[in-house]
């Protein structure tokens, strides 16, 4: 049964509290869209830290009126399901000047309280494709508790941290890596004052370019104004490709994606950080929906493939809200593998422009995907790189969490 417009809005606005919970260090015990006699449904969270008890209450109506398309939290927003009087009722236990019979509206204009909600609405805008994962979820669950919501936020949930954290640790990250395996200063370059360009010439994930590596990179870059990323890659792992995407969106400057030969895959969902995405001529994009290798149990396998759907309508919703394309059709291009020129890209909405600019031409190693024009096709069968210290790391990697996935 299809779930109406608002059995959604509940959806999202549980499962930002949900989110949120997991991110601020409390506790999330269950949520739920099963309606009471108070409320149309419910999220349950345990821990005693006021400051992100209230962050956490905040981003449930905060998650709604995203979904909603509406402006940011407001009087009657931050009012309804309780929310505001449990920020309150938590915030007056640090700041007794915030308790009595103050009117909500002056409430709300208190630098304290306009503090939390930016760091709620900072928390759902960059856990925004975990709220939705959860959400999607939800409205085919109804409900989720303990072991399950748990190990479901640790997959989905980036860690809450400020913004001079964020620049901190990716510094840090990137020092490690360049330490290790050396630098790669070939693909960033700063143009000129202001301008910068990046180059995307690779896999994304652990066979290639990492998210760490790109979004240190990126925080490389200082106070530029505009960056242009020149982007030519096969894909690879859509989380990285979630987590550089993300990276993009959320920079001050203005990003002009530019497909110098191919972006399939992770690497289209990148280009669509873009404000402006341009091709080449003789370009191709690629969108399809997200697959994996995985084994175990039928229960870890109906789990992987929750997952996928999960992950595929992340990438659909991505697709079609920053490119305003209808979500039907985009589902349906992406279960069908579809590859597109520089033309029939610009004509489907995907991009802006076509541009006649001497580029690299578009190759893919013969098996890698399904549906490959053969135009297209390179020389060479596509066959899993040797494993080097950095791709044994990866895979290594990949497979701890798997198992901590599974023992959740």
């Amino acid at each position: 049964m299809t779930a109406t417009k608002t059995e959604q809005a509940t959806a999202y606005h549980e499962s930002g509290h949900a989110v949120a919970a997991y991110v601020m260090g409390l506790h999330p015990e269950w949520v739920s869209i099963e309606p009471t006699a108070d409320a149309r449904g419910m999220a349950f969270a345990s821990g005693s830290d006021a400051r992100a008890q209230a962050t956490y209450a905040f981003a449930g109506p905060l998650s709604d009126k995203k979904f909603w398309g509406s402006t940011p939290v407001n009087e009657q927003s931050a009012g309804y399901g309780g929310d505001f009087d449990y920020v309150e009722a938590h915030l007056s236990t640090i700041h007794p000047h915030l308790k009595g019979s103050r009117d909500r509206g002056e409430l709300l204009t208190d630098p304290i309280v306009v503090e939390v909600i930016g760091e709620a609405g900072d928390l759902v805008r960059r856990n925004w494709p975990a709220i939705q994962s959860l959400a999607n979820r939800l409205i085919a669950q109804r409900t989720i508790s303990g072991p399950e919501l748990r190990s479901r936020l640790a997959v989905l949930c980036r860690p809450h941290e400020s913004n001079a954290q964020t620049i901190d640790r990716l510094r840090k990250d990137v020092a490690e890596l360049h330490a290790k395996y050396g630098e790669k200063k070939a693909w960033r370059t700063v143009r000129a004052a202001g301008e910068a360009e990046l180059f995307l010439y690779d896999e994304i994930g652990g066979f290639g370019v990492t998210a760490k590596e790109f979004a240190g990179q990126l925080a490389d870059l200082g106070d530029v104004s505009e960056i242009v990323l020149r982007l030519n890659s096969p894909g690879g792992d859509a989380w990285d490709g979630v987590a550089m995407f993300n990276s993009l969106v959320s920079h001050p400057a203005r990003v002009i994606v530019r497909v110098d030969g191919l972006a399939a895959s992770a690497a289209s969902l990148v280009a669509m950080a873009g404000d402006r995405i341009e091709m080449a001529d003789n370009s191709f994009l690629m969108v399809h929906s997200p697959w994996l290798l995985t084994a175990g149990n039928a229960r870890e396998l109906r789990t992987s493939a929750d997952l996928l759907d999960e992950l595929t309508l992340s990438y659909v919703a991505t697709y079609s809200n920053r490119r305003g394309l209808d979500k039907g059709v985009v589902a349906d291009l992406l279960w069908d593998e579809t590859w597109l020129s520089a033309a029939e890209a610009v004509e489907a909405g995907f991009a802006d422009e076509v541009i006649a600019i001497p580029a690299v031409a578009a190759s893919v190693a013969k098996g890698r995907y399904q549906h490959t024009p053969a135009s297209l096709l390179g020389a060479e069968r596509f066959k899993r790189p040797t494993l080097t210290p950095r791709r044994d790391a990866a895979g290594n990697r990949l497979r701890q969490l798997q198992l901590e996935r599974v023992a959740a």
